[in-house]
This record gives C-alpha cells, structure tokens and sequence, in this order.
C-alpha cells in the first residue's frame, strides 16, 4: 500500500507529494519555500493520534 501525503497551497507550498514509504527524506530548496513547513506536516501525520485529545 501506498501511503503519501498530498499537500496544495499551504503556506508557501503550492503542491507536493510525499512518498511517507521510504525510510527517509531529503528536502532541497531555496530560503522560505517551504521545507520546514512540508516537515512540520509530516511530523504532524505520522503522530496524529498523539496529537488528537478526546473529551
């Protein structure tokens, strides 16, 4: 199974896929494209159940 991220106009990303399969990834890119923000997702889809309180 396939699991990837599809991200389209967040901040300043305006689109990318990430393959979450591989062991790990290398992001490349000028100041303020958006490589923090692409890792802040990734991070933040890999541990959503952590990340989801429950009242």
């Amino acid at each position: 199974m396939e699991n990837k991220i599809v991200i389209q106009n967040f901040g300043p990303v305006k689109e990318a896929q990430i393959n979450l399969n591989k062991k790990f990834q290398i992001f490349i890119g000028a100041q303020a494209s958006g490589k923090s923000t692409i890792c802040k997702v990734v991070y933040f889809v890999q541990n959503i159940e952590e990340n989801i309180s429950f009242v």
